[in-house]
């Protein structure tokens, strides 16, 4: 009887540090990648209420990374339409990945995240701000799928940057200097591999885009 009463009064200390392990545990998997999907939401809401004051001209001048002109990509094809999808997701991709190898660069990251996300705000308003329900249902059909596909390769990208950047800090500060060589080859590979999905990504948005483009509409 008296184990039980102990037991009883052990169990609610046991699910509380329990919870802490699992916290833990999260923090130390999946922490920096959750960092990072918050930075590109709250970029994606940023974009989202700014766009009504941004300019026809600032528009068209972010159309380089963003889809901010959607006629006219609609006009030049199919192949122009992955090559303006492709090279903006690489220049997402390359800056992450250069910047991770650089000392003071890895301070960007989060910028590239945010930016990422404001980007796609901002397409998304001028879809629906532009063409209305239309606009929506391109967005929603055509564009988001690609857009979420990068944008998980994005997050991941960003950490295996962060973590070769720590790693390189570790080298620096004398407290590892064995086990780059490995570490910096894991990187190389887990971007390459990002950088082929990344290539599915535009591969997607204009497969999309040749399937469903002509249905809403937008000329």
């Amino acid at each position: 009887m008296r184990k039980l009463v102990f037991g009883i009064h052990r169990k609610p200390s046991a699910v509380i540090s329990r919870g802490r392990l699992d916290i833990r545990y999260f923090l130390r998997r999946w922490g920096v990648r959750a960092a990072f999907t918050l930075l590109l939401l709250s970029g994606l809401l940023v974009g989202t209420l700014s766009f009504g004051s941004l300019s026809k001209e600032t528009l068209g001048q972010l159309d380089l990374l963003f889809t901010t002109n959607l006629p006219g990509r609609l006009s030049d094809g199919a192949l122009s339409a992955f090559c303006a999808s492709f090279s903006s997701d690489f220049l997402f991709f390359i800056a992450s990945f250069l910047m991770g190898l650089s000392v003071w660069g890895a301070a960007l990251l989060p910028v590239i995240a945010f930016f990422k996300g404001f980007g796609i705000g901002i397409t998304a308003a001028y879809l629906i701000s532009s063409y209305g329900l239309r606009g929506l249902g391109f967005y929603v059909v055509v564009l988001l799928p690609g857009v979420f596909v990068f944008s998980i390769v994005l997050v991941y990208e960003l950490a295996l940057s962060l973590g070769i950047f720590r790693r390189m800090c570790s080298v620096l500060f004398r407290r590892g200097r064995y086990g780059f060589a490995d570490s910096f080859r894991s990187f190389l590979h887990g971007s390459a591999r990002y950088l082929i999905l990344t290539f599915g990504a535009s591969v997607l948005d204009v497969v999309l885009w040749a399937l469903f483009g002509g249905l809403f509409g937008i000329k």
